[in-house]
């Protein structure tokens, strides 16, 4: 390999959170030289690390995504069969339980989502702008 394409492996493999020794054997280059070219390229080794931890979060929000959309349909399938059953019979408490116990679940794990009212967003833009130029004209009531 070329003395560029050595170093640009050497990036690749870095950004991918490989350690100096493992890039050493792999490369057959010596743990100063690449110390060297970690100094060197140290925001395109960054730049690869942040993209891995940006595709790993977007898995992560699916496999969250995933794991609502399950809990969700098990709810489902959960309550009618609750609806269903004899309430003298002995498991239904259980299936309430479950009902409630799932309930919690996906409550915990379902983040929050809010939505501002225009007004409060004018007001907390007319703050910032108010801030930035030094005044502090706006009053605030939540």
């Amino acid at each position: 390999m070329k003395d560029q394409e050595v170093q640009q492996k050497f990036v690749e493999l870095r950004g991918q959170g490989w350690s100096f020794d493992r890039i050493a054997q792999e490369l057959n280059v010596s743990k100063p030289t690449l110390i060297g070219w970690a100094r060197k390229y140290k925001v395109e080794i960054n730049n690869l690390r942040s993209l891995a931890l940006d595709a790993l979060n977007e898995q992560f929000a699916l496999t969250i995504h995933k794991r609502l959309e399950i809990l969700g349909e098990l709810l489902e399938r959960l309550k009618a069969e609750a609806m269903v059953r004899d309430l003298s019979s002995i498991p239904t408490h259980k299936a309430f339980d479950l009902i409630m116990k799932i309930s919690e679940i996906i409550k915990a794990e379902n983040p929050q989502i809010q939505f501002q009212k225009e007004e409060e967003f004018n007001k907390l833009e007319e703050l910032i702008k108010n801030e930035e130029s030094g005044k502090r004209t706006v009053s605030w009531e939540a």
